[in-house]
């Protein structure tokens, strides 16, 4: 909902699904997996490839693409700056997806190399203890954290 905000608003929006282990953007826009992130972190010139559009004027799509094993290493790589950097050079806002916290460190390490960061917390599901702990481990990386959001759930 984020990225079609940001492009009915006008801007050339990037949607990557960053969750390499689950991936599940490409099912809720209707695009092919494939090919995607993992492939373009193998191959950065492939990157025309990967990128969709959607069925919403300005918004793009980058799917995971074939699954990793070691996704944290992925997000440490230089071929993840490089897919970063030519994403930055055609698209006004990117928003990054990845795997909850609690599935491991691929947040945190990405968290660290990105912009800003913002949690997105599930009404019924999201844990406060469990949100502490994500935001000491956003600290502990120095991650700029610009807020949270509430999805499934009343204030």
């Amino acid at each position: 909902n984020l990225g079609a905000v940001a492009a009915h608003a006008g801007e050339k929006t990037l949607l990557i699904d960053g969750n390499l282990g689950q991936p599940q953007v490409h099912q809720r826009l209707g695009c092919p997996s494939a090919p995607g992130l993992a492939e373009l972190l193998r191959d950065p010139s492939a990157w025309s490839k990967g990128v969709q559009p959607t069925t919403v004027e300005n918004l793009y799509l980058l799917p995971a693409g074939a699954g990793s094993s070691d996704v944290s290493a992925w997000f440490e790589s230089a071929a993840f700056q490089a897919v970063l950097a030519q994403c930055q050079e055609a698209y006004e806002r990117i928003l990054l997806t990845v795997a909850p916290l609690e599935a491991g460190a691929d947040a945190v390490v990405l968290a660290s190399r990105v912009e800003t960061t913002c949690l997105l917390l599930t009404g019924g599901v999201s844990r406060l203890d469990a949100v502490v702990e994500a935001r000491e481990a956003l600290e502990a990386v120095e991650a700029r954290v610009a807020g949270a959001l509430l999805m499934n759930g009343r204030v």
